[in-house]
């Protein structure tokens, strides 16, 4: 049982199995009673990605707004990314009623990465007539490949706004869209190029007699070699949004909610992505909980799925919002180190496992990144523009963790 001691100037932490190292991130001395971590992680216990030195780069160029992608490689290590744009223009509170999902691909885990085509766009008819957004890619044991997205459904919606200027559509930065809509879609194919083929239903929806009886999204299943399936999502409901748990047999359900939907379980933050590690079979998950220097994401772990351990009571957060960049990244940020105002929706490349699959251990976290641009130079601050000074932007940002040599275990555990 981990031990966490009290001093006059500062809190012990002392282990005594490894699972005291974040669920096996590490391993426990038995001499000293601390952790030394594996590769990738650090902190007292473990539970602190480990980046490489300004290893930091925008993961593709655009003109438009972009909100974050999910990274998957192929069997040729072919890496491809499908990250969620905004159209006309329209920033990223726009997401449910303008976002779609665009493919990119890169001979490098680290990019960049080089525009496709359009794979998954909202249907006029259909139940994702509103938006696709929030994409979340996986391969299958049977080798196919998913997609699980949030599907906005925007009843009675005429055109998706146009926040161009001089585009006359006085009414587009008013019109926000409901996300009372949003919905967990899924789209299956045999190929990471496409065709993507999509059901007429969600895959999974709110339910009157749960916690989340208003809408789900952020979906981010973790896949056994089974097939059976833990999602980790983002449910809304009368008195609380908070995330979410269900489990399946299978991909395309169906899903059954934890403790039969009446409580919302304990989990940080919002824009979930676990993994497993195939070492220990443990899972793991990181959650956007926090922006600024100082947070940005959760670390959390699981035996079994259902109930999940950890907190930043020891290690502090997984990572924050300050950003080390690399010299060869676009020019407002090479080779400085910035905090980014806002850092979500964590998705990584894992190594060590399966191409594709949910086994590994993070490599490449992919994040969305919002920033303030003064003058044509990246202000750094952690907080968006004020007072009309200066321009927010936003799009897709990738670090590479420290892994060293994958499998072994790195340096003995420290201060954060």
């Amino acid at each position: 049982m981990l031990l966490l001691l009290m001093t006059n100037s500062a809190s012990v932490f002392n282990c005594s199995t490894d699972m005291d190292c974040s669920g096996g991130n590490g391993k426990c001395r038995n001499d000293t009673y601390t952790c030394t971590c594996n590769a990738g992680w650090t902190g007292p216990s473990c539970g602190v990605l480990e980046f490489k030195p300004h290893s930091a780069r925008v993961a593709f160029a655009s003109s438009l707004w972009t909100w974050g992608g999910s990274p998957i490689v192929d069997d040729a290590g072919t890496f491809h990314l499908f990250a969620s744009e905004l159209s006309n223009q329209c920033g990223i509170l726009h997401y449910t009623i303008n976002s779609y999902v665009v493919h990119l691909t890169s001979a490098k885990a680290t990019g960049p990465y080089v525009r496709r085509e359009v794979a998954l766009a909202p249907r006029a008819m259909a139940w994702d007539n509103g938006a696709v957004h929030g994409i979340s890619a996986h391969r299958l044991p049977n080798g196919t490949y998913a997609l699980l997205y949030m599907g906005a459904m925007q009843p009675g919606m005429t055109h998706h706004p146009n926040c161009s200027a001089g585009s006359g559509d006085a009414s587009a930065n008013a019109t926000l869209g409901s996300h009372d809509g949003r919905r967990i879609g899924l789209a299956t194919s045999d190929s990471l190029y496409g065709p993507w083929h999509r059901a007429d239903a969600p895959l999974f929806g709110p339910s009157e007699d749960a916690w989340d009886n208003i809408d789900v999204s952020n979906p981010s299943p973790i896949i056994r070699h089974d097939g059976s399936v833990v999602m980790l999502y983002k449910g809304r409901g009368a008195r609380e949004q908070h995330m979410g748990l269900a489990f399946a047999p299978s991909i395309d359900g169906p899903y059954t909610r934890n403790d039969s939907g009446a409580t919302a379980p304990d989990l940080p933050g919002e824009d979930p992505w676990g993994w497993i590690d195939p070492r220990t079979s443990i899972l793991h998950a990181l959650f956007h909980n926090g922006n600024g220097a100082a947070s940005a994401g959760s670390h959390r772990w699981s035996v079994d799925g259902v109930h999940w351990h950890g907190s930043e009571r020891v290690d502090g957060f997984a990572y924050t919002g300050r950003m080390a960049w690399a010299s060869d990244t676009e020019r407002t940020r090479a080779g400085k180190t910035t905090v980014l105002a806002r850092r979500e929706r964590p998705q990584g490349l894992l190594s060590g496992g399966a191409p594709g699959s949910s086994y590994g251990t993070p490599s490449v976290l992919f994040t969305s990144a919002q920033d303030c641009v003064v003058h044509g130079v990246d202000a750094g601050g952690g907080i968006p523009c004020r007072g009309g000074v200066g321009t927010d932007v936003t799009f897709t940002a990738l670090e590479e963790v420290q892994l060293g040599n994958p499998g072994e275990a790195g340096k003995p555990s420290g201060s954060v």
